[in-house]
């Protein structure tokens, strides 16, 4: 959640522990959902995009602004932001192009560690083919690094553990 109290959850046995992220990777992921912002999105597919919005917010972009403006990635872009490989299809139908190349500028903007790969041929749905996962895989291990390297603990037991 980078810090945004409104997105942090208190569910779970892990409240004590930061939900920041250390590295993320974008496939074709929106990055505007207020109802203003969603343009772009091929004719064919806008029922499509906006039931996926609405099933997200729980309502129309127009009558949850102030949520779709929360879950608006692009919005809460930050100097502290982890790095970003976005992975976007130019000819995606249902999350615009351009919704990848505007939060990959604001990420620059702010000095974020940011790779923009637009894939040509390739919709919404791409295929995570052999070379595809290996950009993953390096860009996790450059940020991340080996996670060979990484000591794996069991976690604490809990007091109700033993009931």
């Amino acid at each position: 959640t980078g810090g945004v109290a409104e997105l942090e959850g208190d569910l779970g046995d892990h409240a004590d522990q930061s939900s920041r992220v250390q590295a993320v990777v974008d496939f074709c992921g929106p990055s505007m959902l207020a109802e203003d912002q969603i343009g772009g999105v091929r004719p064919e597919r806008i029922g499509q995009a906006r039931d996926a919005v609405e099933a997200l917010l729980g309502g129309h972009p127009r009558e949850k602004q102030a949520l779709a403006r929360l879950a608006s990635p692009v919005l809460h872009v930050s100097p502290d932001d982890a790095p970003f490989l976005i992975v976007h299809g130019r000819e995606d139908p249902l999350v615009p192009l351009r919704q990848s190349e505007i939060l990959a500028d604001a990420l620059r903007a702010a000095n974020v560690p940011v790779r923009l790969l637009i894939l040509d041929g390739q919709g919404h749905g791409i295929p995570l083919d052999d070379e595809i996962r290996e950009l993953i895989r390096a860009f996790f291990r450059s940020h991340l690094g080996d996670p060979a390297s990484v000591p794996v603990s069991a976690p604490a037991a809990s007091p109700a553990a033993g009931r």
